[in-house]
């Protein structure tokens, strides 16, 4: 049976005239590893309705359907949610299809969990443990600092964020220049006027352990890179 009100997208047609497409958001909108996600889609006109979700590898494939009608869709919003549950740190690709034909996709990717450390590994360097990295930051025309959340991104690098994990304030790298100079080297380079401390910690593997910090100190204005290639 024809439709009088089916969805125009991907070249369809419709008697009831062309509605807007629908659009896909992800709760929460920067998910990490610890939190489930849902995908909400949602438009106005004729609404979908939701039917199954499909997993392959990284793509999730969200089916709807629009129910057959003989009456022109009201131009009311409507929604339905898609539950993905908790995913692993990794891109993924979610994809909407509405009666078999595609409609649109959108990337996700889930970052690991937020925290306020960096844990860098550089290699043979640093024995068997790690550098620990912070980063406390200054509001303009304040002294009150506060902590910034890490992401990291391999051991040997990571970056830190204030207000979203999508704009990086300060990116760090530390690595193994054991084989040049007996060191290890950081790489800190500010993304922000903002000014900050960065406090980088060491303990060897004595009894009791003996630990050793740096601080490195931006006072704002101009993005610098800070190069140390005498860290440890």
């Amino acid at each position: 049976m024809k439709r009088l009100c089916p969805l125009l997208l991907a070249g369809l047609a419709t008697a009831a005239g062309a509605q807007p497409p629908p659009e896909m958001h992800f709760v929460p909108l920067n998910p990490d590893v610890t939190s489930p996600v849902t995908v909400l889609v949602e438009g106005t006109g004729c609404p979908l309705v939701y039917t199954r979700t499909e997993v392959n590898r990284n793509r999730f494939t969200v089916r709807a359907t629009m129910p057959q009608t003989f009456a022109p869709c009201a131009s009311e919003s409507w929604a339905f949610e898609a539950g993905l549950g908790r995913l692993k740190a990794r891109r993924y690709v979610v994809e909407l299809v509405v009666d078999g034909k595609p409609v649109l996709q959108r990337g996700l990717v889930i970052r690991p969990p937020s925290s306020g450390t960096l844990y860098l590994y550089p290699g043979p360097v640093a024995g068997e443990t790690t550098f620990t990295v912070s980063l406390l930051w200054s509001a303009p025309g304040e002294t009150d600092q506060h902590p910034a959340y890490a992401i990291q991104t391999s051991p040997l690098a990571g970056y830190f964020w204030i207000s979203s994990p999508d704009n990086p304030e300060a990116t760090v790298k530390i690595v193994d220049g054991s084989r040049i100079n007996g060191h290890a080297w950081l790489f800190l380079s500010s993304l922000t006027t903002l000014p900050f401390t960065v406090r980088v910690s060491h303990c060897d593997l004595g009894d009791p352990p003996q630990c050793k910090t740096r601080d490195y100190r931006y006072a704002g204005g101009s993005s610098p890179l800070i190069v140390d290639l005498e860290l440890q």
